[in-house]
């Protein structure tokens, strides 16, 4: 049985989200001991989270103006940012907001404040981008009960099944809020040339194989491709993005406890094209990561963190898309700062991704941006 439906995402252009009050860190940070946070910290999430509700309302210069204060106050790139991803990474198991916290997201938010205010505001898209979301209904491997079994890549056979915290629509707006900041970003970096339309495809019936490598979980080639033909042949067509969910197949036992596994990443979609995929487990857009205790991931959390996530995956296949720009010439080089180019500044991943984007990618004219990530049937 195949499920479908398509949502069009009215907020890329400024609606489609009720307001709500603006979040604080002493309203986020508060339960879990606000003093554990250093200042920084918090003033990360303040202006995140004041700067994003400032822009959903399209108040874009009050988003701008807290912005560019706390730029000016710490700028992008300053060594604070570095030791703060630190001290982030430490708190992981009481507060996930991205390394450094809400950094990625700050960032992302200024490109596209600066964009929305030099367009002049809402905006009209030339095009569509068609994001299709699989959600596949069973997985089913070898669970190992020691690390023995792991290291064999053995184990009992298991079937595991979609986590109900992603049933209906309740699961869809989940994912829908995981990606705003993103749709957002994509339409500020493609100069308002493209917005995204995401259609939602469920399998409940179909079973994922998956097996066992070095990090973690893997799906296979062939795997892949079974779930690309159990999609309607239109919205296939249609697609230009993907993102496949399958029920996490992360060992459940007590030898695994502090153990980290790589729960998503991004593959390429199914031929022609060769599309942008992400891949995550169920449980990524759910629950905090494996070596951080498995506890809820809260929706503020799911926010900012999530964006992240998706950008990193995404510059992944921008930069295997230009090869001729060397910006990946080996795996996340931008994790060891001597390989950054040389007119490159910063220091974490989100500053390499700025650097690249408006000093190398935003100039490929013979591919631009809106052109690279279009991939479904023309004439839609």
């Amino acid at each position: 049985m195949i499920k479908y439906f398509c949502v069009l995402l009215m907020c890329v252009c400024g609606y489609g989200h009720a307001q709500a009050p603006v979040l604080s860190a002493q309203t986020i940070l508060g339960p879990a001991g606000l003093a554990q946070f250093s200042p920084l910290y918090q003033k990360a999430l303040d202006v995140y989270f004041a700067a994003a509700a400032a822009y959903r309302k399209q108040d874009y210069l009050a988003a701008q103006k807290l912005l560019r204060a706390l730029w000016s106050e710490v700028p992008h790139g300053d060594r604070a940012w570095k030791e703060l991803q630190r001290e982030s990474a430490a708190l992981l198991s009481v507060a996930d907001f991205g390394t450094p916290p809400a950094y990625s997201a700050l960032r992302m938010l200024t490109d596209s404040v600066e964009w929305r205010l030099k367009n002049g505001g809402p905006a009209s898209p030339e095009s569509t981008l068609q994001l299709t979301v699989v959600l596949v209904g069973r997985s089913a491997g070898p669970e190992p009960d020691t690390l023995a079994e792991f290291d064999r890549r053995d184990g009992r056979l298991t079937t595991n099944t979609l986590d109900a915290g992603l049933d209906g629509a309740r699961g869809e707006q989940i994912i829908n809020d995981a990606y705003w900041l993103f749709d957002e970003y994509i339409l500020a970096i493609t100069g308002g040339r493209t917005w995204v339309k995401r259609v939602f495809v469920r399998l409940p019936d179909f079973t994922l194989p998956v097996g066992l490598h070095q990090r973690g979980i893997e799906i296979t080639h062939n795997a892949g491709e079974q779930v690309w033909d159990a999609v309607p042949a239109k919205i296939r067509r249609d697609t230009d993005w993907w993102h496949l969910f399958y029920p996490s197949h992360v060992p459940k036992g007590a030898a695994f406890a502090n153990k980290a596994f790589v729960t998503g990443g991004m593959r390429r979609g199914p031929a022609p094209g060769r599309s942008l995929c992400f891949v995550s487990e169920d449980l990524k857009f759910l629950l905090t990561a494996n070596q951080n205790g498995r506890r809820p991931l809260r929706e503020v959390e799911r926010s900012v963190a999530l964006s992240q996530w998706l950008q990193h995956e995404f510059f992944h296949y921008l930069f295997a898309s230009y090869p001729q720009l060397q910006l990946e010439a080996t795996s996340h080089q931008w994790h060891d700062r001597k390989t950054w180019p040389a007119d490159f500044s910063g220091n974490v991943e989100a500053d390499y991704y700025a650097e690249a984007l408006h000093k190398r990618l935003q100039s490929q004219s013979a591919l631009p941006l809106h052109g690279l990530i279009r991939h479904g049937a023309p004439g839609r």
